[in-house]
């Protein structure tokens, strides 16, 4: 019997009894692949998936924005 093999790096994979439909190994890179195409697939097919998550970035980019801003002027010397 042929053993299975990761659809991202093609390694052999041991897989999760529990887990049928298991593709992909536990290796970090692996799971991030995974989570990427998952999140394309959903956002071609939901359009209130993808409408949160572009609020969500925004949201986030602004929350960035607003920490350098106030890292730039704040008083506080580096400690040295």
């Amino acid at each position: 019997m042929e053993r299975k093999r990761c659809a991202h790096c093609g390694c052999p994979l041991n897989p999760n009894g529990l887990a049928r439909n298991q593709n992909y190994c536990g290796n970090n890179e692996c799971q991030r692949a995974r989570k990427r195409l998952w999140q394309k697939q959903k956002r071609a097919t939901d359009p209130d998936y993808k409408t949160n998550q572009k609020v969500r970035r925004s949201r986030q980019s602004a929350d960035v924005a607003k920490m350098d801003a106030s890292a730039s002027a704040s008083s506080v010397g580096s400690g040295s």
